[in-house]
């Protein structure tokens, strides 16, 4: 049986057509198939959707004052008559295609992908590092914060950490992050047009610079700076920067930091590194955040260091009692910045001291007795360390 007029005086009709033919352009689309306006159909639309049905009909076939549906001749048309035509007017849309969703297969799918990525991400979060055949002390300092492409970069003082690095036996150096300067977003145009190379000759620079340090590198994690490739791009530059350091057997991967437990000699060490850009920061004390990451984050450690700031400071002090235990020493260590040369907007906007010196913290741990000593600059880490192994003092190049 054939659409006519009188089936657009009934909502069941329009509840059908919605369903089969979908509502964009349901009035042109009837309206062709009834050679009426496009007009005259969506007024009639709009009418049923009010309710006024009943006062279509009667404007339809004066003298028919039932509610009942009515055919051509204006005779009255049965119930059941009616929604056989309904049901008769699907040919009218043959190839409609509906949605078959399974929520339970779309979960399996989801499950089997996020197992797939677990297995192929190299992050972690804890780790140990085992120098347990240390005979003598060993110094473990922070290169963080280089970023090297700036112009701001002290790169003659970079290049004399990194060879006391390669040189000196029991000397071993953590990179903590920012270690590229990474300009890429339009919205810091000076700082993208500014930098003395471009963002592929900085992770060029990374990745041959951790191959040559791989030995002497304990851990590597993220900063900001790396991660502007992630969130405007989708990339993990690490994967790139980090990866001979990901693939060998040395050194461990914290991207967004974590816990390292470092066995030296006789004694094991609890160290918590992060870049620092947290929510635990003070203008007030530097060391604030990092004493607050241990305390609220993975439990109190021997030693937390973080960058971020550019500002650095060192604290010995005593960490609170906790689950019971009596207070304990703990070294808290905020990294400066080998951005140090001329003006750097940066600290002096957050109101932070500039400090004309790249003052990269360490600590010099003891392998028969656990005993931590504190340093603010490498400097005097490495004239310690050189007097405990009966050298003189390496110099630079």
């Amino acid at each position: 049986m054939n659409l006519t007029r009188e089936h657009l005086y009934y909502p069941e009709f329009w509840d059908y057509a919605r369903q089969t033919l979908g509502n964009q352009e349901i009035n042109v689309r009837i309206a062709k198939m009834l050679g009426l306006t496009r007009f005259a159909v969506r007024s009639i639309h709009a009418r049923v959707g009010r309710g006024e049905c009943a006062d279509l009909r009667r404007d339809a076939y004066p003298g028919h004052p039932d509610l009942g549906a009515v055919n051509d001749s204006g005779s009255r048309i049965d119930e059941d008559e009616f929604q056989e035509e309904l049901r008769e007017l699907e040919p009218l849309f043959p190839d409609k295609k509906r949605a078959a969703v399974s929520w339970e297969e779309i979960a399996e799918r989801a499950a089997a992908e996020s197992d797939a990525r677990d297995r192929i991400d190299p992050t972690q979060q804890f780790g140990t590092i085992d120098l347990s055949s240390a005979t003598k002390p060993v110094g473990i300092f922070l290169m963080s914060d280089i970023h090297f492409g700036s112009p701001q970069c002290d790169y003659r003082t970079f290049l004399k950490h990194a060879y006391w690095l390669k040189t000196i036996p029991n000397l071993y150096g953590i990179f903590q992050g920012d270690v590229a300067e990474w300009a890429i977003s339009q919205r810091q145009l000076d700082a993208v047009l500014g930098q003395v190379f471009g963002p592929q000759n900085q992770a060029q620079f990374v990745k041959a610079l951790v191959e040559d340090l791989l030995q002497k590198l304990l851990a590597v994690c993220m900063g900001n700076h790396e991660g502007r490739l992630e969130i405007f791009g989708g990339f993990d530059a690490g994967l790139y920067m980090y990866d001979a350091f990901i693939r060998s057997k040395h050194g461990i991967y914290l991207k967004d930091g974590g816990s390292m437990k470092i066995r030296v000699g006789q004694q094991e060490y609890s160290w918590l590194m992060m870049h620092g850009d947290s929510r635990f920061g003070s203008m007030y004390n530097q060391n604030h955040k990092a004493g607050q990451l241990a305390r609220m984050s993975f439990g109190r450690h021997d030693i937390a260091s973080t960058g971020h700031t550019h500002s650095f400071s060192i604290q010995y002090t005593e960490s609170p009692a906790q689950d019971g235990n009596p207070p304990r020493p703990e070294v808290l260590l905020q990294a400066g910045s080998y951005k140090t040369r001329f003006h750097e907007k940066y600290p002096h906007r957050l109101g932070f001291a500039k400090s004309p010196h790249v003052a990269m913290p360490g600590v010099i741990l003891f392998p028969d007795t656990k005993r931590m000593i504190p340093f603010g600059f490498v400097e005097d880490l490495v004239w310690c360390l050189e007097g405990y192994n009966k050298k003189s003092i390496v110099k630079g190049k």
